[in-house]
């Protein structure tokens, strides 16, 4: 029938009758008076949970690889009970994959970019802006991608300064330069933090044809074209006098009285003003400055794509936990810079 308890417990009773306890093998004990039985350590009970994997949450991540329908009838589930699978293991996700650190001993440049996301907040929508940030060595071309944050409201300089606080302060003090669009803030942060500022190209001709057209049957297309080239020589050229030329063809536009306003006070004023920032590539070759912040705006193409997919999120919290998850899939970027050939 069994032993009894050996003689160190021979006084335990049993919870149920305060009878005398059967021991039946390592963990199966029973009460001598009603022969109810029990376990010592209970299991957890209900249905088991199922296994979890993070490289599901990878491979839904991956661009455009992985079909929910398919992958559903695979394991012979709905595609809302996938979909609850995929979330569950994100946490996991976001909890085993490490975040790559820049290279030790070695200069680096900043490029950021910033995404703005309307998100629920309670019953009303409010604007949430989400910051990247990626560091790149000078003699390499690959970026390694920081952990995304994201702040309430538009971008602004205290909400970077508070993104950029978070790096680590021995990397910060290796940063050389920052690469971005045309934030005025930028101006501020470079200069309390000592760092070059370089500029978009890219976004200063965006700039361009957002208040001016070149269409065939814009009245200013050839003012536009002819403002176009100016200001591509004057962010490329290496010969001063060209440079000096240049701009005094801008200063005559400005006081031009047949130049539209909207194109001298939005950007041929701020562009005569700063230009030089659009320039640091050529004043400093050694560092390998890109031109453009193209590649921390792939990361915020990326993320609208997933927005896109999934129809938006409805929080705060998921919207950074995906994020930083499609972020973590990735690590790297390429970041290419403006390499010179020697003298």
């Amino acid at each position: 029938m069994g032993k009894f308890m050996c003689m160190s417990k021979k006084h335990v009773k049993s919870p149920c009758c305060q009878g005398k306890i059967y021991q039946h093998g390592q963990r199966r004990r029973q009460c001598s008076i009603c022969k109810r039985t029990w376990r010592i350590r209970q299991k957890t009970k209900g249905r088991k949970s199922k296994r979890s994997n993070p490289n599901l949450v990878k491979r839904y991540l991956s661009n455009g690889s992985f079909n929910l329908n398919e992958h559903a009838q695979k394991l012979s589930i709905t595609v809302p009970a996938l979909r609850k699978r995929i979330r569950k293991n994100l946490n996991l996700f976001l909890e085993t994959e490490q975040w790559l650190k820049p290279p030790n001993d070695k200069d680096l440049i900043a490029v950021v970019d910033a995404l703005i996301e309307k998100i629920f907040r309670g019953k009303k929508k409010k604007y949430y802006t989400v910051y990247f940030i990626i560091l790149r060595a000078t003699d390499s071309d690959e970026a390694v991608i920081l952990k995304p944050v994201i702040y309430p409201r538009y971008e602004n300089k205290a909400d970077w300064q508070r993104a950029l606080k978070k790096i680590p302060k021995s990397t910060r003090s290796r940063i050389l330069a920052l690469i971005g669009d045309g934030e005025p803030s930028y101006i501020t942060i470079t200069k309390d933090n000592h760092w070059l500022l370089q500029r978009c190209h890219f976004h200063l001709l965006a700039e361009l044809h957002r208040y001016a057209s070149r269409k065939r049957k814009s009245k200013n297309r050839k003012l536009v074209e002819k403002i176009d080239k100016l200001v591509r020589s004057i962010i490329t050229t290496k010969d001063e006098k060209e440079l000096s030329k240049n701009l005094i063809q801008i200063l005559k536009l400005i006081n031009n009285p047949d130049v539209p306003a909207r194109i001298k006070t939005r950007f041929l004023k701020g562009f005569y003003r700063n230009h030089q920032l659009y320039r640091t590539y050529l004043y400093h070759p050694e560092l390998n400055i890109p031109t453009t912040s193209n590649s921390c705006e792939a990361l915020c193409r990326i993320t609208r794509k997933f927005l896109s997919k999934t129809h938006g999120l409805n929080s705060v919290k998921f919207f950074l936990k995906w994020t930083q998850a499609l972020m973590l899939c990735r690590k790297k970027i390429i970041c290419k810079g403006t390499s010179f050939p020697p003298n």
